[in-house]
């Protein structure tokens, strides 16, 4: 009998010395767990977000940089040493021939097919043609070099929006709630504030000018297609501009660049037709009050498939001469 009381002793003890978890550790382990898994979430989350406006920053930053291009005593995309040929009397090879200037550089942005990023932002370098005729006529302005940068394939251009001069004087003179061209609307489907044209098609480019000699803008867009600057010839009629084509906006097919006597496609007479904007009445039709360019991230929103789960614009805005990025 005392054996037996011996041998139940020695297993309670086994028993109680056995290691295990206990309850209260099991929940303790899975909350840390939970709070790990949690923080990691965020951090990804967070990351994504500085991710997209990090890029859309060195984005403002390359058209910053194009634009400042312009304003320097060389020629702007090409072999700046002192041995180029545009730095030689002659001129011999360089891509201005005598006669020829400097206009400006620009900017271009083509919309992306729905679901996919990777957006191009093509820099162009624009010049002065010679005057040709007798007697001598105004110069045309072509590209003399164009290059490309490409943006992430988690960014895509989800298209832009165009504000015409509006009332009858054709000024912009924007609505309060505009803030003088600063606070634009910038969804697709946001209501129109002033008579703004919103492009979303796939393939359609918008094209942004900054001019050399004035400081201005000029701004071209053609939804559906692309933007083409040099010299053509459409319909029989020679075109020595880039394409002005909207729905909502005037179809123009020869818009003017400077509006003076210097430009061989300025009006001097009001348009007989009342629905297009002219340069007699107010600003030229490639001056619009501001143009608003749309990114976004190729991730959407839960739940929201057609909305971008990060955005971002960049405001060109004709009527102060700004260009700015706008974060959300």
């Amino acid at each position: 009998m005392k054996n037996i009381r011996n041998k139940i002793a020695q297993r309670k003890q086994i028993f109680k010395a056995r290691p295990g978890i206990s309850l209260v550790e099991v929940i303790m382990v899975l909350g840390i767990s939970s709070m790990m898994i949690g923080g990691a979430l965020v951090w990804f989350d967070t990351r994504k977000n500085s991710d997209f406006y990090d890029q859309m920053r060195q984005l403002e930053s390359r058209i910053r940089e194009v634009q400042s291009e312009n304003t320097t005593s060389i020629v702007p995309g090409y072999d700046k040493s002192s041995l180029s040929a545009c730095n030689q009397l002659d001129r011999t090879g360089c891509v201005l021939e005598s006669g020829e200037e400097v206009y400006g550089t620009a900017v271009s942005m083509l919309v992306n097919a729905a679901g996919v990023g990777s957006p191009q932002l093509k820099i162009w370098y624009l010049k002065k043609n010679k005057p040709v005729g007798t007697p001598l006529q105004a110069e045309t302005i072509d590209d003399y070099s164009v290059s490309t940068v490409d943006l992430p394939a988690t960014v895509r251009f989800e298209g832009y929006k165009v504000f015409p001069p509006t009332g009858a004087n054709l000024s912009c003179a924007a609505p309060a709630a505009l803030n003088g061209y600063r606070n634009l609307p910038y969804k697709a489907s946001d209501p129109v504030a002033a008579g703004e044209a919103s492009i979303t098609a796939a393939g359609s480019e918008t094209l942004m000018v900054f001019r050399r000699t004035t400081g201005g803008y000029n701004a071209f867009n053609n939804p559906g297609g692309s933007v083409d600057i040099e010299p053509t010839t459409v319909a029989g009629v020679p075109r020595q501009r880039p394409y002005w084509n909207s729905t909502a906006l005037p179809i123009i097919s020869n818009p003017a660049w400077r509006g003076n006597y210097d430009d061989s496609s300025y009006q001097y007479s009001p348009n007989p037709d009342p629905a297009n904007l002219t340069e007699s009445q107010g600003r030229l039709n490639s001056q619009p009050c501001a143009v608003l360019w749309r990114f976004g991230s190729v991730e959407r929103k839960a739940g929201a498939p057609t909305e971008p789960r990060f955005t971002a614009e960049i405001n060109f805005n004709l009527a102060d001469g700004t260009t700015t990025l706008v974060t959300r």
